[in-house]
């Protein structure tokens, strides 16, 4: 049957003959859309908090092997930059609301379950390019106040010092502070996804949306650079991986007559393999809460079906 993605399918696709149950055709369809978009989804998750708790540790295991008597490497451009004390906070709380806007915006979308997937392994990619990162660079910090950890004491306290990383989702105003995340910076890397994200799938015609969009990524990075956080490179860095990845699995997944094959000689192209067999473009259709009640409904049905 012919993928529809958008309002035309209710046009395209009408109902021309029922089922065994009297069930129409289209509405077959729009359940085995959901059933693959619910259980991809699911799947993303699980990937994503699994690289999640990697990303912890390998953040935990450089706060070891860091050598906090190393001195600052020299940057021109963040020495320009007087170091802000709000600057740190602003940033976190800027990039969680960031965060939640994009949630609303795919909350509130017809096939809000396939952009959260796409999200969340897109994310996944670029957390696994970071931790190659991180363990082949321990570069010392990137400001002489800034207040590290003690070396762990034995395996527990390091297992702990990563759960309570991963619990508070690495930011540090829910208390997940450690030093040597670079190179690169994961939090400009998210803000650098959520305006991927938001650029592509929002409507043109949305213009001031669009420009808040840029603000709140620029923004981000700016604060990111006046607290200190983190070097210059580990700005751009972020920027360069979040919009490699992005393009190049956005591409792969939305046109049919590429094979990925050809365009994907890189380790992560068996997971878009998998998450992306049925390739599509999914244009901006707008979901009300009536259509996610009944797709929350319908989920629970299913599992109940399962257990049963």
């Amino acid at each position: 049957m012919e993928v529809i993605i958008g309002s035309e399918a209710e046009e395209k696709l009408l109902p021309q003959s029922p089922d065994d149950r009297g069930t129409p055709v289209l509405y077959s369809y729009k359940a085995q859309v959901v059933r693959r978009d619910v259980f991809l989804f699911i799947i993303s998750i699980l990937l994503f908090q699994s690289v999640e708790l990697l990303v912890m540790f390998t953040i935990t295991m450089s706060n070891e092997r860091m050598n906090l008597d190393a001195p600052v490497l020299n940057d021109a451009i963040l020495s320009l930059i007087p170091k802000q004390p709000f600057a740190a906070k602003w940033s976190e709380v800027l990039l969680i609301s960031y965060q939640i806007i994009y949630g609303m915006f795919v909350l509130f979308h017809k096939r809000r379950f396939a952009l959260a997937r796409r999200f969340l392994v897109i994310s996944s990619i670029c957390y696994l390019i970071r931790i190659v990162c991180i363990w082949a660079n321990v570069l010392p910090r990137s400001h002489v106040t800034m207040e590290c950890l003690p070396k762990a004491t034995g395996p527990r306290e390091i297992f702990e010092r990563m759960m309570l990383l991963w619990g508070a989702a690495g930011v540090s105003i829910f208390g997940g502070n450690m030093c040597g995340n670079y190179f690169f910076s994961g939090h400009a890397l998210m803000a650098t996804i959520n305006y991927y994200h938001l650029a592509h799938y929002m409507p043109s015609k949305w213009c001031v949306l669009h420009k808040l969009n840029s603000v709140l990524n620029l923004s981000i990075a700016a604060l990111i650079l006046s607290a200190h956080n983190h070097y210059t490179l580990d700005i751009i860095g972020s920027f360069v991986v979040g919009n490699w990845v992005f393009k190049l699995y956005t591409f792969i997944a939305e046109n049919q007559e590429i094979k990925s094959e050809e365009w994907f000689p890189v380790f992560w192209r068996r997971i878009v393999e998998f998450f992306e067999r049925d390739k599509e473009r999914i244009e901006y259709s707008f979901g009300g809460l009536q259509e996610l009640y009944h797709h929350l409904k319908y989920i629970l049905n299913m599992v109940c079906t399962k257990m049963h």
